[in-house]
């Protein structure tokens, strides 16, 4: 017996259809996002995906996460890294698929709370035709803004010098004045418009302004957009009361044997060859980590007249 295996094209396109079929089916609201979407809607050229990505409700985010396990979709080992924005999504795999699914609760960039960005989203939301089936996906205008923060949340990335100016480019004429209109709207509801002020001016947008209390989360989106592993550890260090810093710094460094073995051996290398590899790397950042840091404390300090 010979077993016909799918393409990733394929895999995309169908597991796009089942994942949005099972979210019904579970009665969870959720839009298929990214993708061929970009594509249908005028916002990306061709684009071969390789994995299916989801924005669920983020009320029913840990149910849903749930419902997949059930089904056979599961996590890997949690990533070591120390995020300086908390985990915004989980990526999901299955023995009979070839891609993954990303599940996301929020997307960085969008400062709001996430349901509250979720129901921007979700009221706004349309269809599009995938695999033969209507699934739920952002209105241009939403996928637009949502495309915009992908691709700057790391903005000197390849994925961003490549595909923002085309977004520039394309989301005009995708949008019409309406749709530009309504995406100055999206941006001020979900808390967007200070950092996509430059996108929405490019793209002839009105201009929009953020409501008051998000400079917080607006720091941690730029020092997250700027640093490397190195100043994640440093800063998940500094929010911890001072007595616990040697515990910190000490796992920091070393890590358990489980999780040096799952994200950071090398093919055929030891457990302790790779986590001397981790600490010499961790160090070596270390100073430059921790002048960035200050300077940008600094920045901000200077900003509110502090100093």
């Amino acid at each position: 017996m010979t077993s016909t295996a799918l393409s990733i094209r394929e895999a995309v396109a169908l597991c796009a259809a089942w994942a949005d079929r099972f979210a019904k089916q579970h009665g969870c609201r959720a839009l298929v996002v990214k993708g061929s979407i970009l594509e249908s809607q005028g916002l990306r050229g061709p684009h071969e995906s390789i994995d299916v990505d989801l924005l669920v409700d983020p009320a029913q985010f840990t149910s849903f996460a749930e419902a997949l396990a059930d089904a056979g979709w599961h996590a890997p080992k949690d990533s070591t890294d120390a995020g300086i924005m908390e985990k915004h999504s989980a990526t999901v795999s299955h023995t009979h698929w070839p891609i993954t699914i990303d599940v996301h609760r929020y997307f960085p960039g969008f400062l709001a709370e996430p349901q509250t960005v979720f129901e921007t989203f979700w009221e706004r939301h349309t269809t599009t035709e995938i695999a033969g089936v209507h699934v739920n996906t952002p209105n241009p205008a939403s996928h637009a803004a949502l495309a915009a923060l992908h691709y700057l949340r790391h903005p000197d990335s390849g994925l961003a010098l490549i595909n923002l100016p085309k977004l520039i480019e394309l989301t005009p004429a995708a949008l019409g004045e309406t749709g530009l209109a309504e995406l100055s709207e999206i941006a001020a509801a979900t808390g967007s418009a200070t950092i996509l002020a430059e996108f929405l001016a490019d793209v002839g947008a009105p201009p929009a302004a953020d409501a008051p209390g998000l400079e917080s989360a607006l720091r941690q989106w730029e020092l997250n957009t700027h640093a490397g592993s190195t100043t994640g550890w440093l800063v998940k260090v500094f929010r911890e009361p001072i007595r616990r810093w040697p515990r910190e710094i000490w796992y920091s460094l070393v890590l358990t044997d489980e999780q040096i073995a799952a994200h950071y051996t090398m093919p055929g290398e030891s457990v302790r060859s790779a986590r001397w590899r981790r600490i010499r790397k961790g160090l070596a950042n270390s100073p430059r980590a921790l002048a960035y840091l200050i300077r940008f404390r600094f920045t901000h300090r200077r900003k509110r007249g502090d100093v």
